[in-house]
């Protein structure tokens, strides 16, 4: 997605959300079946079983939200000169950020692991950038696309350069 400014972010494939979500999602499953099954042996407590088994359900469903909240804050973007790698934890429990210039980059590359991967379109994004400690983007969606754009982008800028250079030595 590009912005007015000129960012270009790149996201997380929706699958990584689903696939972590999932597991909690039939734990979720497996306590209203057991509330209901418990509330067909004693309906005249219908209520309290009811009032349980919500209760009970809110650790799964505030995982799935837990989920979805990582997922979601999880960003890579190319500002202009930088590429910017930001991985924020839920709750403002800590970010972790890495930056680097397109000068630096020496090479990109792109790991589909998985059968899902190559079906669903997402994998990992290594950007090494020298001598520093390279840039894993993990489960980025369409990773070719961000693959080309960082292409695109360090050219646009080599480009800039060269024509700055020939401005200079006219």
């Amino acid at each position: 997605r590009v912005e007015k400014s000129g960012v270009l972010w790149f996201r997380r494939h929706p699958w990584l959300v689903f696939r972590r979500s999932l597991p909690w999602l039939g734990w979720t499953a497996l306590i209203a079946f057991l509330g209901v099954v418990a509330a067909g042996f004693w309906p005249q407590g219908g209520w309290p079983i009811a009032g349980i088994t919500a209760l009970v359900s809110l650790a799964p469903l505030g995982r799935v939200v837990w989920e979805f909240w990582d997922w979601a804050d999880d960003r890579l973007s190319i500002q202009g000169n930088k590429i910017v790698l930001v991985h924020r934890r839920p709750l403002w429990l800590g970010e972790v950020r890495q930056e680097g210039t397109l000068d630096q980059i020496q090479q990109v590359g792109v790991r589909k692991e998985t059968l899902a991967a190559m079906v669903l379109d997402f994998g990992v994004v290594t950007i090494n950038l020298g001598g520093a400690q390279p840039l894993e983007f993990a489960d980025a969606s369409h990773p070719e696309w961000v693959q080309n754009e960082v292409f695109y982008r360090r050219t646009l800028q080599a480009q800039e350069k060269d024509r700055q250079a020939a401005r200079d030595r006219l």
